[in-house]
């Protein structure tokens, strides 16, 4: 063989091997397992999460924002409290540089910081229920790109406005291996603009629903764009501490609230899954913390 041809080969081979390792690097980038930990990566891939559970445990999410007003005070009554949530950020608010939202991106940075689970709530905050698949593709492309631009990776986490969701919709996210994040306990804090109303509310609805419906807890929809409810949620976890107090001393189950959404992992089917291998270890830490906190003895 002429040695120019040799050579020609020779480089071929070389270029054939730097394009797969190219390509293996690419592909790598878009496993979830390779994405920063809070944006849902370490989620079971395409499942749908509505919340309901015979446990009592509780996850608060927070929709609409950032919102420069009312999210850094939430986020300073989540450190007080050690409270752990997920929010739910309308994209719009990072491409739109307006006033009210100068400071969004700077402040998503900051909610991810403080250690706090991060998804989409869309683009634009539309209905998605009836929208044709090339509208559908258009708001999800949109929302990986501008997370892309500030956690420099796009979000695993998805939930539709006002929960409107498709089988189109459902099958994008699963194909693209996200997780559909509903919730079945609603603050009402969109109607009710009173923080003592609405703690008062939430705690009644607790009760209500473990008879009504056998939903022992669940996911909690709130909005971090209402200063009544920033006011009303540490009120409402203090509430929840002093009702364990009395379900502590009737021997009952305490009220847990998680770090994040993986306890309510659910196949789309319905079929429960367990993300919580030690929840007996984690309710008997919450009795004895309980316990000191009200000054009684474990049960």
């Amino acid at each position: 063989m002429a040695r120019s041809s040799f050579r020609r080969i020779t480089l071929l081979g070389i270029g054939l091997v730097l394009l797969a390792g190219a390509w293996r690097s690419v592909r790598a980038s878009d496993e979830p397992a390779q994405q920063p930990v809070g944006l849902g990566a370490a989620f079971e891939p395409g499942k749908i999460l509505n919340g309901i559970t015979g446990r009592r445990v509780l996850h608060f999410t927070f929709d609409d924002g950032p919102d420069a007003h009312t999210t850094p005070r939430l986020l300073d009554e989540l450190d007080e409290l050690a409270v752990k949530a997920t929010f739910f950020f309308s994209a719009s608010r990072f491409r739109d540089r307006s006033l009210r939202n100068a400071h969004a991106r700077e402040l998503a940075l900051e909610v991810r910081r403080r250690g706090h689970g991060i998804g989409s709530h869309s683009v634009d905050h539309v209905r998605m229920r009836n929208m044709s698949p090339a509208q559908l593709r258009e708001q999800l492309t949109q929302s990986d790109r501008l997370f892309t631009e500030i956690f420099g990776a796009r979000t695993y986490l998805f939930r539709p406005p006002w929960g409107s969701h498709s089988p189109e919709l459902d099958r994008m996210l699963a194909e693209r291996h996200d997780t559909m994040v509903l919730w079945n306990i609603g603050s009402a804090d969109w109607v009710i603009d009173s923080a003592a109303k609405l703690t008062t509310t939430f705690m009644r609805a607790l009760p209500y629903l473990e008879r009504q419906k056998g939903w022992h807890g669940g996911i909690v929809l709130m909005h971090d764009t209402h200063p009544w409810t920033v006011e009303a949620f540490p009120q409402i976890v203090k509430a929840l501490r002093a009702r364990n107090c009395e379900l502590l001393a009737r021997g009952e189950e305490l009220y847990q609230i998680a770090d994040d959404l993986r306890t309510f992992q659910i196949v789309a089917a319905g079929e429960a899954t367990s993300a919580a291998s030690d929840e007996a270890a984690r309710q008997a830490r919450l009795r004895a913390e309980t316990s000191a906190r009200c000054g009684g003895s474990v049960r």
